[in-house]
């Protein structure tokens, strides 16, 4: 998308406040064209659902040594791209186990598996997905 493009789409986004749009303008970003900065489209996914991601890998032992490596290293690279694109909230790995957990962010659990099926790792991937709500005390409504 061209910058004046985004800017038009940021413009309607302020009058109109529609899903699509914010989707669109974060596409911005998400597509590499630097009209949009991390922060404003960090700010709109809040509009998007929060899942919590656990992934545990199983690679097959037969699988040599160089394959792995690159393997390893492609999936390295994809999730550098979720993480800067804010689709990766959080994520930390699990001692002793070829695993993680993660809070990721994503308009819906659609977008959510297509994004899991980017990952290189995927034919060897079991993900457990839950769904987040706001809590009452993060969303600061009460004290209980």
């Amino acid at each position: 998308m061209s910058e004046r493009l985004c800017d038009e789409v940021g413009d309607q986004l302020r009058r109109e406040d529609t899903r699509e749009l914010i989707i669109a303008w974060c596409r911005c970003l998400l597509d590499d064209k630097g009209c949009l900065d991390e922060a404003s489209c960090l700010s709109l996914r809040s509009y998007f659902i929060e899942f919590l991601v656990h992934i545990q890998i199983s690679l097959p032992p037969d699988m040599g040594v160089e394959a792995r490596n690159d393997l390893l290293e492609r999936e390295r690279q994809r999730g550098m791209e979720l993480r800067r694109s804010g689709t990766i909230v959080r994520i930390w790995r699990i001692p002793g186990q070829f695993a993680n957990v993660g809070i990721w962010n994503t308009a819906d659990a659609t977008e959510l598996h297509a994004v899991l099926s980017s990952l290189p790792l995927f034919p060897w991937m079991q993900a457990q997905v839950t769904p987040l709500a706001t809590h009452h005390l993060e969303a600061g409504l009460g004290s209980a």
